[in-house]
C-alpha cells in the first residue's frame, strides 16, 4: 500500500473490483505526514500484471467492506471517535466523503452490499439495537427497514442479497 507511514501497519480489510480497479480499505493508520495514511486505496488494474496505485482517500476509520457503482464508493467503516458514522459515502471524482449514516447506537459497519437501489447494510453488535439496515442509496436518511437478528455476541459478517432474499453470513460466539 503507498504512502504508509514507516512503522505503521496497513492491513487490508477488504477489497472490491469494479470497472479495471481494484479498491482497498485497511485498518485505520493514525499517524503521520499529511497525504498519507489513507485508509483507502485506488489502483489501476487495467493491466493486471502491474497495479497502479491511481489515488488514496483519509477515511480516518477502519474500512471493512466496499462497494463501488458508478463514481460512487460505499464503505461500512469501523469505531472512532464521536459522531460514529459507520457507513460513509465517498464520491470518487472529488475523493470526498459526500454523506454519511449514523446508527442509533455507536456498532461499527462491518459489510454492505448494493443491489439496485437499496444498500444492505450490517454492523457490528452489543447486546442491544438494530445491526441490519435496509436504506435508500439516494437518501441514507430513508431508512426501509431497520432489524435486530436478536443474537448476543454474534454480528453481521457478510451480506447476499438475491431477489426478495437477504442472506446473511454471522460472525462470533452467539447462536448461527
Amino acid at each position: 500500500i503507498p504512502n504508509v507511514t514507516i512503522g505503521e501497519n496497513a492491513t487490508a480489510l477488504s477489497i472490491f473490483y469494479y470497472n479495471n480497479k481494484i479498491y482497498v480499505g485497511t485498518k485505520y493508520l493514525a499517524f503521520g505526514n499529511s497525504g498519507f495514511n489513507h485508509e483507502f486505496h485506488i489502483f489501476d488494474v487495467s493491466n493486471p500484471a502491474t497495479p497502479a496505485p491511481e489515488s488514496s482517500i483519509n477515511i480516518n476509520r477502519d474500512v471493512n467492506d466496499i462497494v463501488v457503482r458508478d463514481d460512487v464508493a460505499y464503505l461500512a467503516t469501523g469505531p472512532g471517535s464521536a459522531p460514529h458514522t459507520p457507513l460513509k459515502v465517498v464520491n470518487l471524482s472529488s475523493e470526498k466523503i459526500e454523506d454519511e449514516f449514523s446508527t442509533p447506537l455507536a456498532h461499527p459497519g462491518n459489510s454492505i452490499f448494493l443491489l439496485g437501489n437499496k444498500l444492505y447494510f450490517g454492523t457490528k453488535r452489543s447486546t442491544t439495537g438494530n445491526d441490519f439496515y435496509i436504506l435508500d442509496k439516494d437518501n441514507l436518511n430513508f431508512e426501509l427497514s431497520a432489524n435486530s437478528l436478536k443474537q448476543n455476541n454474534t454480528e453481521v459478517g457478510d451480506i447476499v442479497v438475491q431477489g426478495k432474499y437477504a442472506f446473511i453470513g454471522l460472525l462470533g460466539t452467539g447462536p448461527q
